[in-house]
């Protein structure tokens, strides 16, 4: 006789309830991130698996029942703002005291923290991408300032932040100084410029798009200190490159040589914009030393590497570097500074590789 399988516990019954809801397949690999996570944040921060527990207990019932009727039944959302849920970086600072509602003031037309001043963005999609660069550029570093656990709970929940952020451009010894020399390759609306001349770095802001650099990017440069904006592609030659911006989402925009097939096919607008070494660059300004590079370039970071060569030899600054644009990206970027200079030590985590030569 063939016997029907029973669902097992308490456990097993609610397997059987969430298997109908595929629509909800992404709240569930949350649900699974957050807890894995729970019980080493539970060994470094005690009471902040409350918090999660909390976070656990909403996605479940909003799974089930959806996120409106889930609060009209009473059952408590965790953050004040559900589009906060997945980020750790909110969990962080609610469980250190810090109120990031509070804390991060916007008007009409600017979003700030700690006297950081972003323009906001025009449509909604835009809207929703200054979150995610928010998380990566702005409150990360704001975090670390305030809190030198910072970094180690990061790296204690950086497989779960994966899912949720390209992680922080700051990280172990990665990180800027008051006085620093920074390039910040693909600036994009400047967020991490902002950031950076926030905390006393000397800033040059490379972008490409014209029109960013229009309604983003020079405001931003406006409404904080010791940025300055150069509209250029960085590059492994100086030349003239074929762009194509994207139209309904200027975190996208990408040299034409880089363009993957069903980008092609895309709302995209083209245009040429010039290319640059950072070599040729910092040799023609003289600029006598670089202490830190952030590069987000959409796939042209070896590009930008093999295009400051003698930086990497003779100033060898501080790299953060996304490497998630193509998939040899991590083998690719680690040969070409390790080339020129071996004296680096390299770090992958999160979407990012972060390199640095240790002080003497």
């Amino acid at each position: 006789m063939q016997t029907t399988s029973q669902p097992n516990g308490l456990a097993g019954i609610w397997r059987e309830i969430k298997r109908p809801f595929r629509k909800y397949a992404e709240m569930a690999e949350k649900i699974r991130a957050i807890e894995s996570a729970k019980e080493p944040i539970r060994c470094l921060f005690g009471e902040i698996n409350k918090e999660i527990d909390a976070v656990l207990r909403f996605y479940r019932w909003s799974a089930v029942l959806g996120p409106k009727l889930t609060r009209r039944l009473g059952i408590p959302c965790p953050f004040p703002d559900p589009k906060h849920h997945h980020n750790y970086f909110w969990l962080f600072a609610r469980h250190v005291g810090i109120d990031l509602q509070k804390e991060i003031r916007v008007t009409d037309e600017t979003l700030v923290l700690d006297d950081i001043k972003i323009p906001l963005p025009r449509n909604e999609f835009s809207k929703m991408m200054l979150i995610s660069v928010l998380h990566d550029a702005m409150l990360p570093s704001y975090l670390r300032r305030k809190y030198e656990s910072f970094d180690r709970y990061c790296a204690i929940v950086e497989n779960h932040l994966n899912d949720f952020s390209e992680g922080p451009y700051e990280f172990g010894d990665v990180l800027m100084k008051e006085g620093d020399v920074v390039f910040d390759c693909g600036a994009n609306r400047g967020v991490f410029s902002a950031v950076a001349g926030r905390y006393g770095a000397q800033v040059f802001a490379f972008e490409a798009i014209p029109d960013i650099i229009e309604n983003y990017l020079s405001k931003t440069a406006e409404m904080n200190p010791n940025i300055r904006v150069f509209p250029y592609a960085v590059w492994d030659k100086e030349e003239t490159l074929d762009f194509s911006f994207l139209v309904d989402d200027i975190g996208a925009s990408r040299c034409d040589r880089l363009l993957e097939k069903s980008q092609r096919k895309q709302n995209r607008r083209q245009f040429a914009v010039p290319a640059i070494t950072l070599d040729a660059f910092a040799e023609r300004n003289g600029i006598a030393r670089v202490d830190f590079i952030k590069a987000d370039v959409e796939g042209a970071e070896r590009n930008m590497l093999r295009g400051a060569t003698r930086i990497l030899r003779e100033f060898a600054p501080k790299l953060s570097i996304c490497t998630y644009h193509l998939p040899d990206d991590p083998r690719v970027l680690r040969e070409i500074i390790l080339a020129e200079n071996p004296k680096y030590r390299i770090v992958e985590k999160f979407q990012k590789m972060y390199a640095w030569v240790p002080e003497k």
